[in-house]
């Protein structure tokens, strides 16, 4: 019963526990014994810590696997430009010609890189294209489609003019080829008077 009560300890008045002041006096009561921990108070900021922590944490761990994550699919790019210099070199002599690689636009570029690459594509003077590397181009295309994926373009550049393409070939079909603008290179430059 004496859970019930407190004394005012001024004048010794009993009054209810839920009293905050004596009936008698009016001294405060809380004075008679501790006040009570505020556990809520010291729960919400052991959670707010803890929040706090998680967070930190997640973004520690969001940082580490995204950096894991980029590394591994850098290594995954520079293994697919590998592979498709692979295929363009075994149908072309690697002596004649470079490969550039552009995983972004998925775009591979073969460039002559000296004469006799000129010789191989055609004869430069008379624009006389070889129709024997247009069928390796397609080859490599098709290769990389089947190795590779869908929708890679491979263009070959003029061996006098880098900034033109000879062939363009997407999933082995002829998109652009250059002897379709010869007849009109033809009638222009050499026939028209």
């Amino acid at each position: 019963m004496s859970d019930k009560y407190i004394y005012c300890l001024k004048c010794g008045t009993k009054n209810e526990i839920t009293d905050n002041f004596c009936e008698k006096c009016g001294t405060p009561l809380n004075g008679n014994k501790k006040p009570p921990i505020n556990t809520k108070t010291e729960h919400d900021k052991s959670s707010s810590e803890n929040i706090t922590k998680y967070f930190i944490l997640g973004i520690i761990l969001l940082v580490f696997f995204g950096f894991i994550g980029n590394s591994l699919y850098q290594q995954h790019l520079a293994k697919e430009r590998s592979d498709i210099k692979s295929i363009v070199f075994k149908e072309l002599n690697s002596d004649y010609f470079t490969v550039q690689v552009d995983t972004d636009e998925q775009i591979v570029t073969i460039k002559p890189t000296n004469y006799e690459a000129k010789v191989i594509i055609g004869d430069g003077d008379d624009l006389d294209v070889d129709d024997t590397m247009e069928d390796s181009v397609v080859n490599i295309s098709k290769k990389i489609q089947d190795n590779i994926g869908d929708d890679w373009v491979i263009e070959v550049t003029n061996p006098f003019n880098s900034d033109r393409v000879f062939w363009r070939v997407k999933n082995g079909k002829v998109k652009y080829r250059i002897q379709d603008h010869l007849d009109y290179y033809y009638d222009y430059y050499y026939y028209d008077d």
